[in-house]
């Protein structure tokens, strides 16, 4: 077993157990692998910030918080574009940095090519929002026929004319 299949499989080895503990030697064991090995991978797991904390003691070893962590999910490379797309929009925003961070964690789980295109769409696409201004409710831009019009024209590499018409109908 490689070491990035190691520390994936470690990581979900001490999931299905938590809040249990499990030895470097149980580890090391089951990983066919160093106890040294493994303390290496648990301080490099540690260091990307998986929770995963030690428990002293005879009965101690190494456990992960389960609260502190979301199980793999498996999404789609065009969900996982359009997360990645969502989440460069953060910005300066409340909780941009944690969406950077969730940003680099999914472009850098998804395959080459969709990671590519995933990091490429991220930086073309910009939302611009401005304001509510007082009267009547404007139907918003995601309406379902505009929303799949622009991922097409993203995913084709087309450009869209957008034409826009204002709460009075005026053409801008």
């Amino acid at each position: 077993m490689n070491r990035t299949d190691r520390l994936y499989a470690l990581v979900e080895d001490l999931r299905a157990i938590a809040p249990r503990c499990r030895s470097a030697r149980e580890l090391a064991k089951r990983f066919e692998v160093s106890v040294r090995t493994i303390e290496r991978d648990i301080t490099a797991l540690q260091e990307s910030g998986v929770p995963i904390y030690a428990e002293p003691g005879r009965k101690g070893g190494y456990a992960i918080d389960k609260k502190m962590s979301l199980p793999p999910l498996n999404f789609t490379p065009a969900e996982a574009v359009a997360i990645a797309v969502a989440l460069s929009q953060a910005g300066d925003q409340p909780f941009g940095r944690q969406a950077r961070s969730a940003l680099r964690k999914v472009v850098s789980a998804m395959p080459g090519p969709e990671g590519d295109l995933a990091r490429e769409l991220a930086r073309r696409v910009q939302l611009v929002r401005l304001p509510p201004e007082p009267g009547p409710q404007i139907r918003p831009l995601g309406a379902e026929g505009i929303s799949r019009a622009i991922e097409e024209a993203l995913l084709r590499r087309r450009v869209l004319r957008l034409d826009y018409a204002d709460a009075t109908g005026a053409l801008t």
